[in-house]
């Protein structure tokens, strides 16, 4: 039998762990919000009034239909596994299959209803590439999210899920990029100086994109296995930084010893 003070200790201690996975979960929420509100900006800005309009009504129908996808099988898996982690991989994989199973009906429901119901004059394809994202991709994160907050790895599931929030405003901003990379080509610029210029800023911008590609590239391992959360020691983080550091001096370097030389 636990004393009185025993049981009073484990109750603070739960309190405590209660409190700052609450914490983590709201600074998670928060940082979700502003990639998601990046997200949006970006794509306003590029997709003009009416089309945002189109874009935000399709993706507002789709996140309805979106609950249906998999049957819940996240909260499901919770649950469960919260207290048997031995079914862990058994409601792990019912959940996959779920997924496949219901997001083809679904996907093909979305297209249907938004034909019909909206006024959005998208195309097929892009339509099916929206639903896609959030019937399938973004419940399969939510799914592998499920499995930390099982094992009350609460700080790993916010990870993954901003990850994902990351990912997309990462591919909005290469899209982003590209369209006024192309603009730029008919705007009246020197070509001499706009390549000195885009070389030198290439050489400063290459060390965050490259840390931005590993993150992601870890929280896709961490998607798909959804064991364990690939960490990096301090070892590692020396060396990476050892290597991003020598790649910006080398890129600044190697661009202002080609592009700065005078004209002969």
């Amino acid at each position: 039998m636990r004393s009185i003070a025993d049981i009073i200790k484990l109750a603070d201690g739960a309190r405590a762990r209660l409190a700052t996975d609450a914490g983590i979960v709201a600074a998670g929420n928060c940082g979700r919000l502003l990639l998601q509100s990046a997200l949006f900006v970006i794509v306003a800005r590029m997709l003009g009034a009416t089309d945002y309009g189109a874009f935000i009504s399709v993706t507002a129908l789709v996140s309805i239909l979106g609950t249906f996808s998999g049957l819940s099988c996240e909260l499901v898996l919770v649950k469960n596994a919260s207290r048997e982690p031995a079914l862990m991989a058994s409601y792990l994989g019912n959940g996959l299959l779920l997924l496949t199973l219901t997001t083809p009906l679904l996907l093909v429901l979305s297209i249907a209803v938004i034909s019909v119901v909206s006024g959005a004059h998208l195309s097929w394809p892009l339509i099916a590439l929206i639903a896609l994202g959030d019937l399938f991709f973004l419940r399969v994160n939510l799914l592998c999210a499920a499995c930390y907050q099982a094992l009350e790895q609460v700080h790993r599931s916010v990870v993954l899920n901003i990850g994902f929030s990351l990912s997309r405003l990462a591919g909005a901003v290469i899209v982003a990029a590209t369209v006024i990379g192309a603009g730029i080509d008919f705007a009246p610029i020197d070509p001499i100086k706009a390549l000195f210029w885009s070389a030198v800023i290439n050489g400063v911008v290459a060390v965050p994109i490259m840390a931005v590609m590993m993150l992601l590239a870890v929280g896709l391992i961490v998607m798909f296995t959804a064991g364990a959360v690939a960490t990096f020691d301090s070892h590692s983080l020396i060396a990476l930084a050892v290597v991003l550091a020598a790649a910006a001096v080398s890129g600044v370097a190697f661009s202002w010893k080609r592009y700065s030389r005078p004209p002969r």
